[in-house]
Parts: structure tokens; sequence; C-alpha cells
């Protein structure tokens, strides 16, 4: 995942205040994909599970 301008080709998704595109080639990768914010003891952050990389 890295942080770039939105390009013709790119499909844009806007949900909840935040703004994600990716590339339409890639669209089936992102297939019940989850992005979560944690905050615990440990540390706080996004999470991103994506069954087609790891089970969740």
């Amino acid at each position: 995942m890295v942080l770039d301008e939105p390009r013709e080709e790119d499909e844009t998704v806007q949900t909840e205040g935040f703004t994600f595109v990716y590339d339409r080639e890639e669209k089936d990768l992102f297939h019940q994909t989850v992005i979560d914010y944690k905050d615990s003891w440990y540390g706080e952050g996004f999470t991103v599970c994506s069954p087609a990389s790891e089970p969740c």
C-alpha cells in the first residue's frame, strides 16, 4: 500500500470520511479486505486484513 495521487484508471471509494484509491486491475485483491483502527496498551494504528494475502 502506498500514498499516491489518483490516476485516470484508478477506482475511488469513499466511506466514513475516508477516501480509498486503488488500481481497477487489482480489485479482486481487495475483496473482503478489512481496514480497522486499533488502540491498545502497546500501540495504535491502522490494520489491514485481507483473505487474499492471509487468513483474518
